[in-house]
């Protein structure tokens, strides 16, 4: 939206550029300026009028009158409602049989008298980072546990398997599991031809 000072400024800029020449048309192209707004400006000056665009000046009809805002606040702020949210207050008055305001009107006076924060009897959550990210470079520079459940089907019970194995490449890690993979291949074909 242009300001009337503003308004009056482009209608001079343009009468100039006319009165050295220019065609308005051309002129309003120039500052991207319609020339039919360009007239409306025009006419709104001759006939007086400064502003013809409408000023919204109403209220909602429903809107909280200020001795309504006090007893919302004084019901929010109350021992048996103040340690509450506006969604558990709106139910629980509801359940009383009373209604003093919807949900989004007790969170609208809360937020404008800066009193929606933390409501609860208990500590406020804190704000938590991320953790700080680990990388490795080289081998054994960086550990983690490894705690696996195996189950075994034969005697139904439960063994926990414990490690502590440094993180690897995937080149070394895929290395590792085939030198495993071996190990344990041959150790079955040892067990097979000692039965």
């Amino acid at each position: 939206m242009t300001t009337l000072p503003e308004r009056d400024q482009v209608m001079a800029m343009v009468t100039e550029a006319i009165g050295a020449g220019a065609r308005q048309e051309r002129a309003c192209e120039a500052i991207s300026l319609s020339e039919r707004t360009l007239q409306r400006w025009h006419l709104d000056r001759v006939e007086g009028a400064c502003d013809r665009r409408p000023a919204r000046m109403q209220m909602p009809k429903n809107k909280l009158d200020e001795l309504e805002r006090r007893r919302l606040l004084a019901i929010a702020n109350s021992p048996e409602f103040g340690h509450l949210s506006p969604s558990q207050i709106v139910p629980r008055l509801a359940d009383q049989g009373e209604y003093v305001a919807s949900e989004s009107t007790f969170y609208s006076v809360l937020k404008a008298e800066n009193q929606l924060r933390h409501r609860g009897a208990e500590r406020p959550s804190k704000p938590r980072s991320k953790p700080r990210a680990l990388s490795a470079t080289a081998p054994d520079e960086l550990f983690s546990w490894d705690i696996t459940v195996r189950h075994e089907v034969a005697c139904r019970s439960c063994s926990y398997f414990s490690s502590k194995e440094p993180f690897m490449s995937l080149d070394e890690s895929t290395v590792l599991n085939q030198e495993r993979a071996g190990q344990s291949n041959e150790a079955s074909l040892d067990a097979g031809y000692k039965s």
